[in-house]
């Protein structure tokens, strides 16, 4: 019986890191833990304080993981609501 490591080897990893670092646009879940250089768990607790979810073909937008990575502060829908302002329509 052969036990398959599931994660990638050395090499392949490399490669992934610079194809994700230099081309694509959307990345998968594995080229997205690359790019941000953290474990798996991480990507997915910062993609959900963040309000970041795959598109409907799995990936992550490039862009959503750069906001993750500079540690720009997450958007609460609360601080959201206590900025807006509702108008009473007076009826006559």
């Amino acid at each position: 019986m052969f036990i398959v490591d599931k994660r990638p080897e050395k090499s392949d990893e490399l490669q992934m890191k610079a194809v994700a670092l230099c081309v694509k646009q959307y990345l998968t879940l594995e080229e997205s833990r690359i790019y941000l250089g953290r474990s798996r768990n991480y990507l997915l607790q910062q993609a959900k304080r963040y309000g970041f979810y795959k598109n409907g073909n799995g990936f992550y937008k490039r862009s959503d993981l750069d906001k993750i990575k500079s540690g720009e502060p997450a958007v609460r829908i609360g601080n959201l609501a206590a900025n807006l302002k509702i108008r009473k329509k007076i009826r006559k």
